[in-house]
């Protein structure tokens, strides 16, 4: 699949997901968007090691750099819901987040 494909399947299925979290107040999507995420997180393991203190290394590596990607994709989203709904600009910096 082509990297231009790939970017139009993720935006789809995200698109789709969002339609499904809409209205359901803030608490209730946090608490679905955690269960995806610890059912994502929890296919990266050792089959041959479970429990094993590399997983938890492992996992914290990936959470890291999960979290600062969602970091980075934060500010363009948020740019383009203030625009849906009419709002100026966001104020904050650009670059935010985790470093």
């Amino acid at each position: 699949m082509t990297n231009s494909k790939v970017a139009r399947a993720i935006i789809e299925v995200s698109d789709s997901i969002a339609e499904h979290l809409a209205g359901m107040g803030p608490e209730v999507q946090g608490a679905i968007l955690a269960e995806l995420f610890s059912r994502w997180l929890a296919g990266h393991m050792l089959p041959d090691e479970p429990g094993a203190v590399e997983v938890e290394k492992m996992r914290d590596e990936i959470v890291g750099k999960w979290l600062k990607l969602v970091f980075e994709m934060t500010p363009a989203n948020e740019a383009m819901i203030r625009e849906t709904h009419g709002l100026p600009p966001s104020t904050m910096p650009p670059k935010g987040g985790m470093n």
